[in-house]
């Protein structure tokens, strides 16, 4: 593995077990027995490392977003959410620190904010799929449907913070059961039949 994918690796994985605010560069470099020196040489700044991180992130979440099937069956709905939960896991360190790492860098808030718009556009596309296969019934108004889908981001973003913060530490079930509490602002909306398979798969998984 190269210098630059050895630091990236190890910076994930003392992110997402000690906290990214936790952890300097310093520590990263004396982690993987390289002099300071050795990492700047690849990342000039912490920003730098964690923005790289999140292109690395955004590539894999953009493979699951990607998946064409996703509008054509209870099957595929629940593996793109099985398929979110599996990256959101990965880099787990991001939604629990997404506010401060933003804060501390202007261009990763900048990619952060171009990068929702771009899926709430995408999901809106998704959810008029779904209502014109039958696995969703119409929606009575746009406003409600943009409500439904902001709802449904927000949840997906903010459900690690706040399991981490009531009840501390993350597991892989914990993040599978925020991707159950999004399709619950679905039920509503969803078939009886389509509801029920869709939850069976996640559960089962």
């Amino acid at each position: 593995m190269k210098t630059r994918d050895r630091i990236i690796h190890t910076a994930i994985e003392m992110f997402n077990t000690f906290g990214a605010g936790e952890v300097s560069t310093k520590r990263i470099a004396g982690e993987m027995g390289i002099s300071p020196g050795n990492l700047y040489y690849h990342f000039n700044t912490k920003e730098e490392l964690v923005r790289s991180i999140w292109e690395i992130m955004e590539t894999e979440l953009d493979r699951v977003w990607g998946v064409d099937d996703v509008h054509h069956s209870e099957q595929a709905i629940a593996e793109f959410l099985q398929g979110l939960s599996s990256v959101f896991y990965r880099y787990r360190f991001f939604y629990l620190e997404l506010p401060v790492l933003m804060g501390r860098d202007p261009l990763l808030k900048d990619m952060y904010s171009a990068r929702t718009r771009r899926m709430l556009e995408r999901f809106m596309g998704f959810t008029r799929s779904w209502i014109h296969l039958g696995i969703m019934r119409t929606i009575p108004s746009e406003k409600e449907q943009t409500l439904l889908i902001r709802n449904m981001w927000l949840v997906s973003q903010l459900w690690m913070y706040y399991w981490h913060t009531i009840y501390g530490g993350v597991t892989v079930d914990n993040v599978k059961q925020g991707m159950l509490q999004v399709l619950s602002l679905y039920h509503p909306y969803l078939s009886p039949d389509a509801s029920a398979r869709i939850e069976a798969i996640i559960e089962s998984s």
